[in-house]
């Protein structure tokens, strides 16, 4: 089983004692490691994760060696659990008519597919494919979210809608779809009332609860945050863009078939919706996406293996690119439940360095 930056950080956070003025933790890690089962040497497993945690500015170190730590503004219990966000309504509103206005004017006028890629879009599909065409993109009703004062808009970017999808899908339906269908009427595992969501939007919800600060379970009520005194589900609180508008599926199957042509003519539309939604945070699904978006998404800095920092139309952004949610392959990339090594491994302390709530 592995052990995460933040598994540590509240074994530190519930054993430390006030001291002088300081939080410190005395209480030896190794026991705890062990009942864990931490594979490997315990030793080095502790130090690197410490060593996380004081980049992340959690923790301190009186010297490199040593057995105990200071906890750095520990988080008060009452204040982590009221957490309250604020949102600008009228900046949401603005973005989503702008949007709207571009997609009248370039992709889908209501229902009529404009875009002027369209016929060399299906010439390029093979003859054994489905195409799609004109299906949209979700924004949340909070989608400007604050706290304390930092903005924080989240776009998590797919390749496609899957093949189940609608043809010529407006904001309005996707927003349905994405808000009322997976996240109102749907669960993270099914109850009996409620079928569960599909193996992305798993995915998505626990990528969501990472950066809103509500941890890594599956219980409903990690599902809302305290927007306004309101509580807001999360589905509402981002937005859902996919690199392709239009989408080609072997028929019969979910297997994409997106072409380079696809790609390479619907990059105007991708840069244009991120453009006018200005996300601080965003997250690519999919191990080619991050190939895809670099001309849109462009690379300033790298601050880990899954974490960039990215110029977007001049304005800085957080980029972190991970496999998608579904994926299958010889190595375990497959992140649609908290358990899975690799949303514990890489996912999570990923994105909890990109927004450290």
């Amino acid at each position: 089983m592995s052990i995460s930056a933040d598994d540590l950080y509240r074994f530190i956070l519930e054993n430390a004692e006030e001291r002088e003025g300081q939080m410190i933790c005395r209480v030896p890690t190794g026991p705890w490691l062990r009942t864990k089962q931490t594979r490997g040497n315990r030793r080095l497993a502790r130090a690197k994760l410490i060593k996380e945690l004081e980049e992340r500015g959690l923790v301190t170190r009186p010297h490199p060696q040593s057995g105990w730590v200071i906890v750095n503004d520990p988080p008060s219990p009452a204040a982590s659990a009221n957490v309250q966000f604020r949102h600008d309504a009228q900046a949401t509103r603005q973005r989503h008519r702008r949007l709207q206005s571009y997609m009248r004017r370039n992709v889908l006028n209501g229902k009529q597919f404009i875009c002027s890629s369209w016929d060399e879009f299906e010439s390029s599909i093979r003859a054994d494919c489905t195409f799609k065409e004109g299906q949209l993109s979700h924004i949340g009703k909070h989608y400007d979210l604050t706290l304390a004062a930092r903005p924080l808009r989240i776009v998590v970017v797919g390749q496609e809608v899957g093949a189940k999808g609608k043809a010529r899908t407006t904001l309005a339906e996707r927003y349905a779809n994405v808000h009322g269908g997976s996240g109102m009427n749907k669960r993270f595992v099914k109850d009996g009332k409620h079928p569960s969501r599909n193996p992305h939007m798993k995915g998505t919800t626990l990528a969501l609860r990472t950066i809103l600060g509500t941890g890594s379970g599956i219980e409903r009520k990690g599902e809302f945050i305290n927007v306004d005194g309101e509580q807001v589900h999360l589905f509402d609180c981002f937005a859902l863009v996919n690199r392709l508008l239009c989408a080609a599926h072997l028929t019969g199957t979910s297997t994409g078939m997106s072409t380079k042509t696809m790609l390479r003519n619907c990059q105007r539309h991708f840069q244009a919706t991120l453009e006018i939604l200005e996300p601080t945070v965003v997250v690519l699904q999919g191990v080619r996406m991050w190939k895809w978006s670099k001309n849109v998404l462009v690379p300033k800095r790298t601050l880990s293996d899954n974490l960039i920092e990215c110029s977007l139309g001049g304005k800085t952004t957080l980029v972190a690119a991970f496999s998608h949610p579904s994926s299958y392959g010889k190595k375990p990339i497959r992140w649609d439940s908290p358990d899975a090594p690799y949303f514990k491994d890489v996912v999570y302390p990923t994105l909890r360095q990109a927004v450290p709530l």
